[in-house]
């Protein structure tokens, strides 16, 4: 708790590098990399996504907290997958901000806690096509695609990633999430995506629980 709280002094202060020493000052107090991924940065990003949900911080800050937070992923990472044994077949996720939106912090936090987690993430960037998500997710054999959008006017093609699965005959062998300040779970169901994460920590959680839910079923692309 002690390394948390003091996480979030220095958040509070918008000091990249003063949060970055508390990171690292995790480990020479015997923290191991990946605890404090998944025991500290993790809960604190979504503190921070309720936080700006609920206005209790306003957009610019929330940036840049997210930004501190993705730097302390980015120095954990390569420890992390030092000290974990590397999985023969991990499963992959195509993951991007749909066509028209340029931002991506929440992406980018997605795609480290996903990282953390062992998935392997075919990272497609910003403002992509929808047919770029097919495409990936055809050439890698990811079973599940990730997108997310902060502008309401790109939410159409949300739905045309939807039937575009359905024209190539992968609606179902593929499955969709979607997240984003400009979606809902309302909006998910509407257009028929797999699963909604209201923010980066719970859309990760919602991708696991695919992952369960496919291997139950078997489903494979073929």
């Amino acid at each position: 708790m002690q390394l948390y709280n003091e996480m979030v002094a220095a958040l509070k202060e918008w000091d990249k590098e003063a949060f970055l020493n508390v990171v690292q000052s995790g480990l020479s107090r015997g923290l191991s990399a990946l605890e404090i991924a998944k025991e500290e940065l993790r809960p604190l990003v979504k503190e921070i996504s309720e936080r700006f949900q609920q206005n209790d911080i306003i957009f610019p800050e929330f940036l840049l907290m997210s930004d501190a937070i993705q730097a302390g992923f980015q120095f954990l990472l390569p420890l992390i997958k030092e000290s974990t044994i590397k999985q023969n077949n991990p499963e992959k996720v195509v993951l991007g901000v749909i066509e028209g939106d340029i931002h991506d912090i929440g992406k980018n936090i997605v795609k480290m806690a996903l990282e953390v987690e062992g998935f392997e993430v075919i990272d497609l960037g910003c403002d992509v096509p929808v047919h770029k998500f097919v495409e990936a997710a055809r050439e890698s054999g990811a079973r599940i695609i990730a997108s997310s959008s902060l502008m309401t006017p790109t939410l159409t093609k949300m739905q045309e990633l939807e039937n575009e699965l359905g024209r190539a005959g992968l609606k179902g062998k593929i499955k969709t999430i979607i997240g984003g300040e400009a979606t809902s779970r309302e909006f998910a169901e509407k257009i028929g995506a797999d699963a909604w994460g209201e923010e980066a920590i719970e859309g990760v959680e919602k991708i696991k629980e695919l992952v369960v839910q496919m291997k139950r079923d078997c489903i494979e692309i073929v």
